[in-house]
């Protein structure tokens, strides 16, 4: 085996795309398909090469269709002096088409369309392909027809100027700017290990020659119809043959290309290259990490049956491999921060990933990472491993529904890109699969793929230098893990119940007050406990929020920090003399998410389960406000691992939106670094008994439960579990030593941060009266200034890649913040400002066009709509209701009326009263 020289780097770079591998002469397999594509499906080429599917999925009756137009060329096919040139390309169509020379967001009317705005035409660009969106709702032939022929201008007509040449390089590097990458890549290490990816260290400098004929060389020479598709999935109206007439009509005079251009077997080259040992060394990682990287063999694209069981039984291996690391971290105090590990999709390798809290556990934590291979390579793997993951696996299969119109969109996403078969019976095929996987065969597929001679690369990332630590160390450790001698692995036992029958036994049902409305049940326990009860069928699950005023406003500042931690440290801890990692592990094995929360104005627990496991939810429940863990060792552990946490989360940027939190007033927004600064102010003492006062009192509780169960049930659960929880005295009057008060404008703040170019914010913020008239002005000036801000700023001046509208009411008392955010480059914040203001002007002066307004409460009734039908938005909107005591039983009915009935007149007023310069504080972050 050959070893590799270590190569360190310190130095800050960007990230690429998501990458897939093509495997290569797939056509001549396609044969010996013994998984055909969906029946259902409509497949087809074009004499020119081009790609049809089109799927009436007549079971969806939503009314919404999925249009997606793919070219199979992406990042992986740039050469070494095109770097992210295909992702500017994608940007091009943006800035204007033949048929849309303003660009698609500008000039098509939304909503007549039936589409939701600019998030129905999106586009993304990978390693190996590029995929185009247009997606409505509706019966609509005019937004058929006005789909296709935007996809047409992408095919053959785009043009490439200076003007949009220079736009979509500056969009491109504001998304690097952003930091949409990882630490990882933006470092610059995945470029040194897989092939076909590239460093975008100082990537401005790279694209800022590009020219207009660069742009051209790549679009003329890979969107070429042999690389096109056409995916239409959803509940269409116009009959199969009609589309493939308008398809042809459009696409078949493109001209078929032989350039094959760069086609090199990536992943080939990968599995050649000599092991490396790569150091990276920079302040903006937070922790040291280890990643192993475990080469693996090639893998055979799923074409038959066989394909298909082994990618199942890879997987199901790797699902087994990665729980039994992850029993390194269940243990207080184990040093280890976080491990995962998966199967990389894009190149044929398995990897690790290790953080731990300081460089010193390296090895320890390296050590036993290599243990557990070997404890599975000398005894491997165990039935009830083997029995729980099947099990999970399965379910999750199960709650894949290949008739949703984005899994089938993906699926022949998939079929097109890699050739991967679609079968119709997919889902029943991979249950089936799964469940016959046995143990010999999971055991078989890790000797094949784990050992001492398995090739590894490894990354060693540390936020400050590293001495006297080479490969040869790490690889004598990695020796002498292999060495060790392992005895069986042994099951951890999860605990059957959580609850004694002599527990629940003590219990006693009281008599309770019910009141049914038409939207919602009411229910009054007997010790004040109140329950609203909205069953919602079809959501697969239950969903459950309880709160109770009070938080930790009611604390001295010297306990506030105490309070505010304390549930998370009661999480950490666990419930009747379970520890944590075992109740999360019951959790899991149940199917149930639960966390106990104090915030800055109240205390309250929150989560969903599945129907069925609906008695151990609220046992859970009872539990946890009840009998938490008292546990000073898990306290220590949650101390580390939320110190490490927040580190890593403070930014720049997030120094920032806490200064304006602060100066505003949002006393419900605590930033990172204000909570890291917070953990010295801690006290496990004091936080345990602060969570047993605020959880001690249950006529001062609310509990919302929306979902998928049946009243007469539920109702006898939930009035033995929560009715039995205990009165105790509570003080809920605020400390005025904590409390803030919202300040409004006018006012100026500048920050200086060590940060890549310049962020404005300008916030209007208002005292004023919460109505659900008021509240839907609100949004809809809100929705407005979003899509005029965002032209304005990005399509028109291109001074700001991603300017946005964010907005929020506060309650109690009532007050509104709404902010105008823009990137820009360093010098440009008062050209922003000025934009902006123009904009504002233009709407106080002029009123509100019509196409905006209606666009907008378009926008409004879609929301409305969704926070009706799905069970986890609709109890937010309970919670907030009841929080704030606007405890209607229709608000549904009192918002649509308010959306009818607003006019463009009364925006118009309502824009004038918020956006004066009174009232408005502009913060500004820069470089130092």
């Amino acid at each position: 085996m050959e070893k590799a020289m270590p190569f360190i780097l310190s130095l800050m770079v960007g990230l690429f795309p998501r990458t897939e591998i093509i495997s290569q002469n797939l056509e001549a397999r396609l044969i010996l398909d013994s998984l055909p594509l969906n029946p259902d499906i409509t497949y087809g080429k074009l004499d020119n090469g081009f790609t049809y599917y089109i799927f009436n999925n007549k079971a969806s009756n939503s009314g919404e269709v999925l249009m997606a137009f793919v070219v199979r060329a992406g990042s992986r096919n740039e050469t070494l002096n095109q770097n992210q040139i295909a992702h500017a390309i994608e940007h091009i169509p943006f800035t204007g088409t033949l048929h849309h020379p303003n660009g698609i967001w500008q000039d098509i009317d939304f909503v007549n369309l039936g589409m939701r705005g600019k998030y129905d035409t999106n586009a993304r660009t990978f390693g190996d392909y590029t995929q185009y969106d247009f997606n409505f709702r509706g019966a609509n032939r005019k937004a058929f027809i006005t789909g296709i022929t935007y996809f047409r201008d992408i095919a053959g007509n785009l043009y490439f100027s200076g003007k949009n040449t220079v736009q979509v390089k500056n969009e491109v590097l504001q998304e690097f700017q952003k930091g949409y990458r990882s630490p990882l890549d933006t470092l610059g290490s995945v470029p040194i290990l897989f092939p076909g990816r590239k460093s975008h260290f100082n990537l401005s400098e790279l694209m800022k020659d590009y020219t207009v004929e660069d742009f051209y060389e790549f679009y003329k020479h890979w969107y070429i119809p042999e690389k096109m598709g056409l995916i239409i999935v959803g509940d269409l109206k116009m009959g199969t043959n009609v589309i493939i007439e308008e398809i042809k009509n459009r696409f078949s005079d493109l001209e078929p290309s032989d350039y094959t251009g760069n086609q090199r077997n990536y992943a080939e080259e990968y599995l050649k290259n000599k092991e490396q040992f790569i150091i990276i060394e920079h302040r903006i990682l937070p922790n040291p990490k280890l990643k192993l990287y475990l080469k693996q063999p090639k893998e055979s694209q799923i074409i038959k049956k066989i394909d298909l069981k082994n990618r199942m039984v890879k997987n199901v291996t790797g699902a087994l491999l990665k729980r039994r690391l992850q029993q390194i971290k269940k243990q207080y105090n184990s040093g280890v921060i976080g491990i995962d590990a998966k199967f990389q999709k894009d190149y044929p390798v398995f990897v690790i990933d290790l953080e731990t809290t300081d460089l010193p556990s390296i090895q320890s934590m390296l050590k036993s990472a290599i243990i557990v291979l070997k404890q599975v390579k000398d005894h491997g793997f165990t039935k009830s491993e083997l029995v729980s993951i099947k099990e999970a696996l399965i379910s999750e299969i199960k709650a894949k529904d290949f008739s949703n119109n984005e899994i089938v969109l993906e699926e022949c996403l998939s079929h097109f890109i890699t050739r991967e078969a679609f079968p119709k019976d997919k889902k029943e095929l991979q249950i089936d699969l799964v469940d016959k996987i046995s143990l010999n065969e999971v055991n078989g597929e890790f000797g094949k793929r784990f050992g001492p001679d398995t090739s590894t690369d490894l990354v060693l990332l540390s936020p400050g230098p590293i001495k006297d630590l080479d490969s040869a160390s790490i690889r004598s450790w990695i020796d002498q893990a292999w060495r060790t001698k392992v005895s069986p692995y042994k099951n951890d036992s999860l605990p059957k119940k959580i609850m004694a029958e002599t527990d629940i036994d003590k219990l006693a049902a009281k008599p309770y007050k019910i009141k049914e409305g038409e939207e919602v049940t009411e229910l009054k326990l007997n010790n004040g406990v109140k329950v609203i009860l909205k069953p919602l069928k079809k959501s697969k699950r239950i969903f459950a929020h309880g709160f109770s005023p009070g938080g930790a406003s009611l604390y001295t500042s010297e306990d506030y920090f105490s309070a505010y931690n304390a549930a998370g440290i009661i999480l950490h801890s666990g419930v009747n003399s379970i520890d944590y990692f075992k109740l999360r592990e019951y959790q899991k094995s149940k199917s149930i998410n639960l966390m106990p929360y104090i915030n800055h104005s109240e205390e309250g627990i929150k989560g969903s389960c599945g129907k069925d496991q609906f008695l151990d939810f609220m046992q859970l429940i009872y539990l946890y406000l009840t009998h938490p863990n008292c546990n000073e060792q898990a306290y220590k552990d949650w101390f580390n691992n939320e110190r490490q946490f927040l580190k890593g989360q403070v930014t720049a940027k997030e120094r920032f939106n806490d200064t304006i939190a602060h100066i505003i007033g949002d006393h419900n927004t605590l930033g990172y670094s204000t909570r890291l600064a917070g953990l010295a102010q801690t006290d496990f003492k004091k936080s345990y008994q602060i969570y047993r006062e605020r959880f001690s009192t249950a006529e001062d509780f609310t509990f919302v439960f929306v979902g998928d169960y049946d009243l007469k049930n539920v109702i006898p659960i939930i009035n033995l579990y929560l009715g039995s929880l205990p009165n105790f005295n509570k003080s809920n009057k605020m400390n005025a030593e904590v409390q803030r008060i919202a300040i409004h404008g006018p006012k100026t703040v500048k920050v200086k941060e060590d940060y890549d170019g310049a962020l404005v914010e300008m916030c209007f913020t208002k005292s004023i009266q919460h109505t659900v008239q008021n509240e839907t002005k609100f949004k809809i000036l809100a929705t407005i200034l979003n899509r005029i801000i965002f032209n304005r700023l990005r399509s028109d001046d291109n001074i700001s890649y991603d300017p946005r509208v964010t907005h929020k009411f506060y309650r109690n008392p009532d007050w509104i913040k709404l902010s105008i955010v823009s990137e820009c480059k360093i010098g440009e914040e008062e050209t922003v400002q000025k934009a902006v203001f123009e904009e504002l002007e233009e709407i106080k002066d002029n009123g509100i066009k019509e196409k905006d307004m209606s666009y907008a409460v378009h926008a409004l009734n879609r929301i409305y709509l969704i926070y009706k039908r799905k069970a986890n938005l609709r109890l937010s909107d309970l919670v907030g209701q009841y929080r704030d005591g606007d405890e209607s039983d229709d608000i549904f009915s009192l918002r649509n009326n308010a959306l009818n009935n607003v006019t463009s007149g009364d925006i118009q007023n309502f824009a004038n009263e918020i956006l004066d310069e009174a009232n408005l504080i502009t913060f500004t972050l820069s470089k130092n």
